[in-house]
């Protein structure tokens, strides 16, 4: 989230040296300052996230559909006339109304909108749920699945079958809460199903240098803890 400054950019600038051929995304709020800061990072993608239940759109924004409507469409137009590519991440869409969020989705992709995120922001969601509203898409959607209930990779495996051209996973599954869908799950149970052109086996190699990385800084941290004095 570029807009956090100083170590944020810092560490997305040198993820672009780094990146080798994979993409580099920021992430934004409905905010033209946001998208500014995410400018001077040089991203391959501008990602927006909004609120797009009734109640988050009052409790987290303080707005109404209609000012949500208009500065999401003003946002999005401008990351997409500077020449980059925006995805728009719909929050809590498990919550909203299909009426609201739907025409809201198609005016988006209009515009140049590359991709819708679903996100089930609560984790309430059933397979079942999931196939049923990614169903109702006629547009490039990907799904971004929470584990609350333990189905975030049965979740993403639905709205893939419903025509999700993206899956938000993650090493181990973290994320916020319960977590979000585990990457290697989901490739190792996707491919009985679909190729999803990433080979599992890989991965546990990527999953130990994850977690000797997080074990070396959890270590470090507590023995700065030590050295510190008792306030």
């Amino acid at each position: 989230m570029p807009a956090i400054g100083g170590d944020e950019k810092d560490a997305i600038l040198r993820l672009q040296e780094i990146k080798g051929n994979v993409l580099v995304s920021t992430w934004n709020r409905v905010s033209r300052d946001d998208v500014l800061h995410s400018f001077d990072c040089r991203p391959d993608v501008i990602h927006i996230g909004a609120p797009v239940s009734g109640q988050l759109i009052s409790s987290k924004l303080g707005k109404d559909a209609a000012w949500l409507r208009r500065e999401l469409r003003n946002v999005a137009e401008l990351a997409l006339e500077r020449g980059y590519r925006v995805t728009v991440g719909f929050e809590d869409a498990s919550r909203a109304d299909p009426d609201f969020m739907l025409p809201l989705a198609r005016t988006l992709v209009e515009a140049g909108v590359d991709r819708i995120r679903f996100a089930d922001t609560l984790g309430i969601m059933t397979p079942s749920a999931v196939y049923d509203a990614l169903s109702r898409f006629d547009l490039p959607v990907g799904i971004h699945a929470h584990n609350d209930l333990g189905m975030a990779v049965a979740n993403s495996l639905a709205a893939c079958q419903a025509g999700a051209v993206s899956v938000d996973a993650t090493l181990f599954g973290i994320g916020e809460r319960a977590g979000n869908c585990n990457l290697r799950a989901f490739v190792e149970t996707a491919d009985s199903a679909f190729d999803t052109g990433i080979r599992a086996k890989r991965l546990s190699g990527l999953e130990r240098e994850a977690a000797a990385l997080i074990w070396k800084n959890v270590t470090e941290k507590e023995k700065k803890c030590e050295r510190s004095p008792p306030s």
